[in-house]
This record gives structure tokens, C-alpha cells and sequence, in this order.
């Protein structure tokens, strides 16, 4: 998906926030399998040894491109 938005148009320039927007404007219905949730269980323990912290969904989960991250 992003070599097919790089080749149709002006690849220079385009910033990584252009290129994800591009992509969700030419393929919005495009579906894949989500991955299973994360969920912090009681006792995990993150980094440096502190308590997990739970983090956010991405915004767009059953698209191939999730986020930006």
C-alpha cells in the first residue's frame, strides 16, 4: 500500500503523517485480522521493573496499517 501511494503521486516530500493519511483515504475498507488486546494482568511488571502500564488501542485496528508507531 505505501509503494503503490509513493508511485502514484509526488513521493518528495511527503511526510510520514501524509503517507498514513493517504493510505487510509485510497483504502479505507481494507480488513485484517485484529490482533488479541493487550491486557496488563495483575502482578506484570514493565519496565525497570514498575507495574505495567495499560496502553491505548491504535485508531484504525483491523487496517493493515494500524498507526503510525
Amino acid at each position: 500500500m505505501v509503494r503503490r501511494i509513493l508511485q502514484g503521486g509526488n513521493p518528495i516530500g511527503m511526510s510520514s503523517r501524509e503517507i498514513y493519511e493517504a493510505i487510509h483515504a485510497q483504502y479505507p475498507d481494507e480488513k485484517v485480522p485484529a490482533p488479541p488486546p493487550f491486557v496488563v494482568q495483575p502482578g506484570m511488571k514493565g519496565k525497570y521493573g514498575r507495574p505495567a502500564k495499560p496502553m491505548p488501542e491504535p485508531p484504525h485496528r483491523e487496517h493493515p496499517i494500524r498507526s503510525l508507531k
